[in-house]
């Protein structure tokens, strides 16, 4: 009897702090505030604006919970989330974003790189902790188009003539007011994204703005390839320690986009940021840095990724100043192909460049990037083109980019107006590292401007071992021509290209580049240009 009365009293004493019998009550699960118990109706047409904002105040001042919109569609326009509040939208619950311009509030003004002076949103999260938007439900936009006549000057340069020069239709489409953000979050910690789907944005989709310690997991985005004007998938614009992962995004324009953006003369930087088991396809661009680089960007990581029916698979874009540093992209699969004229991207595996977007803007710089682990089909040139300046500006706008592991086919272009030259074109750069690269070509169906497997244009402290580029046809092209490059080393690749020479040196800036093969009978396959044989070293 003693004993089982000390057993008693000790359990009794553990409940007792553990919250149970005499102590405090366990934490039980959230708050639940269902958005009809303050007024809201299913309906298309109807405003439960105010229903679901009631809900959220209701919510916050009790100290948080979660904000339930249960299965039907409800019509709403701007709604804000506060602290410690979670909008879930359950199993057949739809918020879709009415169409009407004044029910809006436009917390986007001032924002420099929109392209529009009113850029309003639906789900808005500003300056508040503790945030969620979860799923399964949906957030529906129904944007509305008018169709236009792209010509020249445009925004398109060198695009626009080569397309009219091809026949093509040059018609296009804009998106009319309002032009809505589905989901806006600035300034917030502590936020999450999770199973939640975001359809056809009239805007960029889901904009993540100055924010910190975010996830975003499971989340499904998608607006038409053809007619998504201007509607990324996922923008994370200068925040810190941001982890994206297991999503599938579909969407005219680009699908995950890193930015530094300026609103009311504030930018912030973009740092720690992982990308990794996603599922893309896009208008343009899928993985992108760029083009607002108002402020820098450090540790970006984009891995394990898919890629397909993509106009760009990976970019990094800089055009106001700023420096983009320590980036990887690792282990992705893609297959990409060229969209018409007026969508960015060339259908090419990946874009770097850096550009001033004005006369008044400063040179930005992109270093200690690495491209490892790609393969995949594709119908454009990947490029890497720094700033085109004079002198030591030529060379120090990019710097220290590995590429490797990387396995690229050449198909041909799916659009008429034809862009194609090389598999891989480097300019304006300086400390590279490509290693086991192979471009092949579509034998079958040559484009008439292919060239080289890659082709390297004033780039110096370099070096080259195991490229790889069988020739598409018996044309004189060497697979790879290096012009006018300093203090580089080309390693002979172990099996011998089949064609009649394989590398070609030319240009009379071409400085201490040393050519290394153990096979003195494959020398015939090098071609050095007269200007340039002095500063050639070759090595056994």
């Amino acid at each position: 009897m003693i004993n089982r009365l000390l057993f008693i009293g000790l359990w009794s004493l553990l409940l007792s702090r553990a919250g149970g019998l005499s102590g405090a009550p366990l934490p039980g699960p959230p708050a639940v505030y269902d958005i009809r118990d303050y007024g809201a109706q299913p309906s298309r047409t109807g405003n439960a604006q105010a229903a679901i904002q009631r809900a959220i105040e209701a919510c916050a001042a009790a100290g948080g919970g979660q904000v339930l919109v249960p299965a039907g569609v409800f019509g709403t326009a701007t709604i804000y989330l506060r602290n410690n509040v979670e909008l879930r939208l359950a199993s057949g619950a739809t918020l879709l974003a009415l169409s009407d311009s004044t029910l809006y509030r436009n917390d986007k003004a001032g924002l420099l790189d929109a392209g529009d002076s009113f850029i309003p949103a639906l789900i808005v999260a500003k300056n508040v902790s503790n945030v969620s938007l979860t799923g399964p439900g949906t957030v529906l936009g129904e944007p509305r188009f008018t169709a236009f006549i792209v010509s020249p000057p445009d925004a398109y340069p060198g695009w626009t003539a080569n397309a009219l020069a091809a026949g093509v239709d040059m018609h296009a489409l804009r998106v009319r007011d309002p032009k809505v953000s589905l989901v806006y979050i600035s300034g917030c910690r502590n936020v999450a994204l999770r199973d939640i789907h975001i359809e056809n944005s009239p805007n960029w989709s889901c904009h993540l703005q100055w924010s910190q310690d975010v996830t975003i997991r499971g989340v499904h985005i998608s607006s038409s390839l053809e007619r998504g004007v201007n509607s990324d998938g996922l923008d994370i614009d200068g925040c810190k320690r941001v982890l994206v992962a297991d999503c599938i995004i579909r969407t005219g324009d680009d699908a995950i986009c890193l930015k530094t953006t300026r609103q009311g003369g504030r930018s912030e930087t973009c740092e720690d940021i992982s990308v990794t088991n996603c599922v893309l396809s896009s208008s343009s661009c899928a993985l992108k840095i760029g083009t607002e680089t108002n402020s820098d960007f450090r540790r970006i990581l984009f891995t394990n990724c898919t890629i397909s029916d993509t106009n760009r698979g990976m970019g990094i874009i800089v055009r106001d100043g700023a420096v983009v540093s320590d980036v990887v992209f690792s282990n992705i699969v893609l297959a990409c192909h060229r969209r018409p004229f007026f969508w960015w991207g060339n259908g090419e595996a990946f874009h770097l460049t850096v550009l001033k977007r004005n006369d008044g803007s400063k040179v930005g710089r992109i270093e200690n990037v690495r491209i490892q682990g790609i393969s995949g089909r594709v119908e454009g040139t990947s490029t890497i083109t720094g700033f085109a300046g004079v002198g030591e500006e030529a060379y120090t706008s990019i710097h220290n980019v590995t590429l490797a592991d990387i396995g690229l086919t050449m198909q041909p272009e799916s659009e008429r107006d034809k862009r194609a030259t090389d598999g891989l074109t480097i300019r304006n750069a300086e400390g590279l590292d490509l290693r086991n690269i192979r471009v092949s070509w579509q034998a079958q169906a040559p484009e008439a401007k292919w060239a080289h497997g890659l082709a390297l244009h004033t780039v110096r402290d370099f070096q080259i071992a195991q490229f790889d580029s069988p020739p598409f046809s018996q044309s004189p092209q060497a697979a790879v021509l290096l012009a006018d490059t300093q203090r580089g080393a080309l390693a002979w690749p172990l099996l011998a290209p089949i064609g009649p020479f394989y590398c070609q040196v030319t240009g009379s800036q071409t400085k201490e580049l040393h050519v290394q093969t153990p096979d003195a009978k494959k020398m015939p396959q090098l071609v050095v240009e007269p200007a340039a044989r002095k500063a050639v070293i070759i090595t056994n």
